[in-house]
């Protein structure tokens, strides 16, 4: 079996969103399907993947997260490019990322089989929820209904939706009316050998870490991944522990450094930018706690939550639905958006080694029981099956049906 699955993203770049699909990708390969993908002209090949990239625009280099008018133009060259991919692979089902991934798909279907071809909608967010957040619209007004009554009719057009988290599954059945037998829940992974036993004192060095306890940070700096209110929480923490480094590993890193040098904490952070998500285990590896401050607004999963579990680290959070899905009761929940309370629970772990260690080593054995990517591609090929019957059995009566109906 072949599936094409549509990106409309620079893949692969160092970020959750891509970190899933390549997750989806493997896991497949695992279980011995043959996936193809499309995607943007930018971003670094995966190995064993076979990604077919749209044409080189050389003014467009945005490889960041968010949304740009860019987009535009660049969707439809990556419609064409699904095109061409489909007529000569011949996929039995498009897998399209993201709300544009959802349309490009729908219509390469359209275009290449009368519909034929069913469609799966892997889901990481509301749009409108992220627009929101990302300060591109407001909570209210005639564009916010604009954006919502345009993402109804996108969750509505594929033949299946997967998400990536508990209250987006939710959303998607609840606010965007689609019928629960059309929706399942496909909650990231961690991929097989990804986290090693490792001793990285040399990596210690390196970054000139003596005896201090490590806080770590994995993923993008924008304000919608809560980094603001990790920021906050800092000078509490080196105010009541003072033996205590962060690592911030992720970008845009201008404004975060400017923010922790208003509060005067910059000589105790470590930013290390952009870091090639496989050697992302080595920095985790010698953290002692790590932290997600996400606020869940647009349903989004959080990734980096299974790496932190993968790796065996305490992880303290906000509370929200999303990361008690993850870590059932293994997490240390702050108030959610609370600085002064996620200083608080860091605290907590700082000055109780034993709790840190235990929350640490149940979080490696639930991730490795509950979220490893084998397992969730084998739970991704029973959909693809299920739909592919469905479109198969819905061809072979449409002829006899509905003319009847008519």
């Amino acid at each position: 079996m072949t599936i094409l699955h549509i990106a409309p993203t620079p893949f692969f770049s160092d970020r959750g969103c891509h970190i899933r699909i390549l997750g989806e990708l493997r896991a497949l390969q695992e279980n011995g399907l043959n996936v193809v993908l499309t995607t943007y002209h930018l971003g670094k090949d995966a190995e064993n993947v076979n990604i077919y990239r749209t044409i080189r625009i050389p003014w467009y280099n945005k490889i960041s997260v968010g949304g740009s008018i860019h987009n535009l133009y660049m969707d439809f060259f990556l419609l064409i490019e699904s095109v061409k991919a489909v007529l000569k692979h011949k996929p039995s089902v498009i897998h399209g990322h993201l709300h544009e991934g959802a349309l490009i798909a729908k219509f390469v279907s359209w275009l290449t089989s009368f519909g034929k071809t069913p469609v799966v909608f892997d889901v990481q967010g509301s749009l409108t929820g992220e627009l929101i957040t990302h300060g591109v619209l407001r909570n209210s007004g005639f564009l916010n209904k604009l954006f919502l009554f345009l993402e109804k009719i996108i969750c509505h057009l594929p033949n299946y939706v997967v998400c990536s988290s508990k209250s987006n599954y939710e959303f998607i059945i609840n606010e965007m009316k689609v019928p629960a037998n059309r929706v399942s829940e496909l909650i990231d992974g961690i991929y097989s050998n990804y986290f090693k036993d490792q001793n990285n004192d040399k990596l210690r060095k390196s970054l000139k870490i003596k005896n201090e306890k490590i806080l770590i940070y994995s993923g993008s700096l924008l304000p919608s991944k809560g980094i603001k209110e990790f920021i906050n929480a800092i000078p509490k923490i080196l105010h009541n522990y003072n033996n205590v480094k962060v690592i911030i590993v992720g970008y845009p890193v201008a404004n975060v450094k400017h923010m922790a040098e208003k509060l005067n904490i910059i000589n105790s952070i470590i930013f290390l930018g952009r870091v090639d998500f496989f050697e992302l285990p080595d920095y985790l590896s010698i953290a002692d706690i790590a932290v997600d401050p996400k606020v869940d607004i647009a349903g989004e999963g959080s990734g980096k939550i299974i790496n932190y579990m993968g790796a065996g680290l305490p992880i303290v959070c906000f509370d929200s639905q999303n990361n008690h899905n993850f870590l059932a009761e293994n997490g240390v929940f702050a108030r959610s958006g609370d600085s002064d309370d996620l200083a608080d629970k860091i605290l907590s772990l700082l000055n109780d080694y034993k709790t840190a260690d235990r929350l640490g080593r149940l979080n490696k054995e639930r991730a490795n029981e509950f979220f490893s990517w084998n397992v969730k591609g084998k739970d991704l090929i029973h959909i693809y099956n299920k739909i592919i019957r469905f479109q198969k059995l819905f061809f072979y009566f449409s002829p006899i049906i509905l003319p009847n109906l008519i």
